[in-house]
This record gives C-alpha cells, structure tokens and sequence, in this order.
C-alpha cells in the first residue's frame, strides 16, 4: 500500500478552485448582459413611445385645422377622424394588456384638475395606409381648455396632452398649448409651449 504524499490531490483541488471562479464569473456575465438587454429594450420602448405621443400631437393639430371654432372645444363632443371606436371602455394593447379610455380620463382629469375631454385615440399604426408603419404604440390625446386663453383679441387656444401606452408599461406624456390666430385671411396655428408632462 502506497502512503499518499502532503502534495496528491492539489492540482484537483487547483482545477476545481479555477472551475468555480470561471463558473462564478461567466454567470455574472450573463446576468449584466440580460440586465443590460433589458434596460436597452426598455429606453428603446420608451422613446418609441415618446415620438408616438408627438404624432398624436400632430395628428390632433391637423384635425384642428379643420375646426372653426375653439371657443368651446373642450366642452363639445367633437372629436379626432383618428379614432377607433365609442369613446370609453377598455382598449387591448399590442402586448394583450388592456387599456380603459374613460379610466385613463378619470386619472388626467384627476392629475391636474383640468376638464380635459378625449379628442383622439388608437393604435399608432392605424394613423397610415396598412403596413407603411409598424409601431405597438396606442396614442390618446386629450383636449382642454388653455389656462392664459385667449392671447389676443381674435386669438384662440387650447391645450392638447398626448399619452402613447407601449409594451412592458412604457407610457410618455406631452403636453402642448396652441394658439390660433389670423394671418392672412385664414387662421394659423401656433405651437405656444410644448413640454413632456406629467
């Protein structure tokens, strides 16, 4: 029988030793990589989601154009051509979740005490012929009353905020105020103030 010597068994001991560390540090790899992935995924849906909101921003201007008179706006039933549906009730979103229109009013009527009224709504992608735009964005733009209106004798504002709701809960905010005003025998629409709101 063979005596065992101080030294048999540490190049094992040294491999397995090696092994774990590896094994250690490829796992914290994967887990930064996965988070990173996840936060890019995440910025990448919220910027989507913040140029969606300016969209349904301008489709509303666009749809104001065609109103002639603001004055009471906010209080009448007129709404958007971009809509999809009776104003109210739940909405299913790209990803399955669901979206509650006449909810969603109760809370920005609530955020800031506002009586804004539903104007626009709908997926983002419905805003262009089939297949010219692929975006898992649904946009809600709200109208109101402007706080400073009107400006100027013969001038007329109002204030629009657009949400766009996305995948994993990404949601953006923008909030415009618009005067329209005479210029040249017709009336123009200016952009007063535009800021990412609440």
């Amino acid at each position: 029988m063979s005596r065992l010597r101080s030294t048999d068994g540490a190049a094992l001991l040294t491999a397995l030793m090696a092994m774990m560390l590896m094994t250690a540090l490829a796992t914290a790899l994967m887990l930064t990589t996965i988070t990173e992935t996840r936060i890019a995924s995440s910025y990448g849906a919220g910027i989507e989601m913040f140029y969606a909101a300016d969209a349904g921003i301008e489709r509303a201007i666009d749809d104001l154009r065609t109103i002639p008179d603001w004055s009471a706006l906010a209080a009448k039933a007129a709404t958007s051509t971009f809509v999809d549906g009776p104003p109210g009730g739940p909405r299913t979103l790209w990803d399955g979740t669901t979206l509650d229109l006449g909810e969603e009013t109760r809370m920005v009527r609530e955020g800031d005490g506002s009586p804004w009224r539903l104007f626009a709504y709908g997926a983002l992608a419905d805003m262009l012929p089939p297949g010219r735009l692929k975006s898992r964005a649904y946009v809600v733009v709200w109208v109101g009353d402007s706080p400073d209106a009107p400006f100027r004798p013969g001038e007329e504002a109002l204030r629009l905020l657009a949400q766009a709701y996305g995948p994993q809960g990404a949601r953006r905010s923008l909030q415009v105020v618009l005067a329209r005003k005479p210029i040249n025998d017709s009336k123009g629409i200016l952009v007063v103030s535009w800021r990412e709101g609440p």
